[in-house]
């Protein structure tokens, strides 16, 4: 897809959009379909590009991407990481405007923690700031490598860890903590680190990260997908699990795909035809579930499994 419209940032952060090539903005059968990407900590534009030129190219839909430098990522609660979320959502807001058809539609595809946290402060900002058009306009939601809803020590640390020393192995992993291969310098640095961010997070930090946990956890009424793996080193199974549970008994439309092996962030390029066919589906299904009314069509849902 090629870059166009909106521009902010660079490799420290900021958000783009990429359109279609050759066609306006969902020419190709997608409606008017926007993709927000939040990458996770450590993330660079071109670990996103994989999943950018997927919605572009193969299924002809508008692509924001963002990522939070990483001296924010661990301060949601300062005046500059909200003000970067913020212009994140006016330009989602001015894409809305330009569409040409009443049928446009908002997904977000979040990534580890810290992705999903930013999605959070975006959720939260048009919640409060934006015309109540921006929040209906949500589809659903992707959710690949979280959520940790707590201000764990244990996991940011490993997520810091993975941006600072880097693995060695495909775009992806290198900027996700789940190094099977754990350094002697990553085990030096951990618990120490683990210590300082146990303290840091019970300040203010900490506490913007269980409102935006709590926003999350009340406000995704559109349905919600989940992709996890139980090899995962930063965030653990269970708690993605257990998340999902939440939002079940509040109602929401849950559906998830568990891997055994890949690592933390790394499923699109481990499994990318399954990864790729459930993606799909799940599209789909949001479609027909807002035909629907926002009901479900059957209590049962069944948790995709691939190795």
């Amino acid at each position: 897809g090629d870059a166009g419209g909106l521009a902010r940032g660079g490799a420290g952060g900021g958000f783009s959009v990429a359109v279609p090539e050759g066609a306006p903005r969902g020419a190709r059968g997608g409606g008017d379909v926007c993709i927000v990407l939040c990458g996770w900590l450590g993330c660079k534009e071109r670990y996103l590009r994989r999943y950018r030129d997927f919605y572009t190219q193969k299924m002809g839909y508008t692509v924001v991407s963002f990522m939070m430098p990483p001296h924010l990522s661990v301060m949601p609660h300062t005046a500059g990481a909200q003000r970067l979320l913020n212009e994140v959502v006016e330009g989602i807001a001015k894409l809305q405007r330009e569409s040409e058809t009443g049928r446009w539609k908002l997904y977000f595809h979040t990534f580890s923690n810290t992705g999903w946290f930013c999605y959070g402060g975006m959720l939260d900002f048009m919640k409060h700031h934006c015309p109540a058009e921006l929040f209906q306009s949500i589809s659903g939601v992707i959710v690949d490598s979280a959520p940790m809803p707590k201000a764990c020590p244990k996991v940011w640390a490993s997520g810091i860890m993975g941006a600072i020393l880097p693995h060695r192995g495909g775009a992806a992993a290198a900027s996700a903590a789940s190094d099977s291969d754990s350094t002697p310098l990553r085990d030096r640095l951990q618990i120490p680190l683990e210590r300082f961010l146990a303290r840091y997070l019970s300040g203010p930090s900490g506490k913007k990260l269980m409102q935006l946990a709590t926003v999350l956890e009340k406000h995704q009424s559109y349905p919600q997908f989940y992709v996890y793996s139980l090899a995962d080193e930063v965030i653990p199974a269970d708690a993605i699990e257990d998340f999902m549970q939440t939002q079940r008994l509040r109602g929401r439309m849950v559906r998830s795909l568990r891997f055994t092996l890949s690592p933390h962030v790394d499923h699109f390029r481990k499994h990318n035809k399954a990864y790729v066919s459930q993606l799909k589906s799940f599209i789909a299904e949001c479609a027909e579930w807002h035909q629907r009314g926002g009901q479900e069509e059957t209590p049962s849902l069944a948790l995709a499994q691939a190795a």
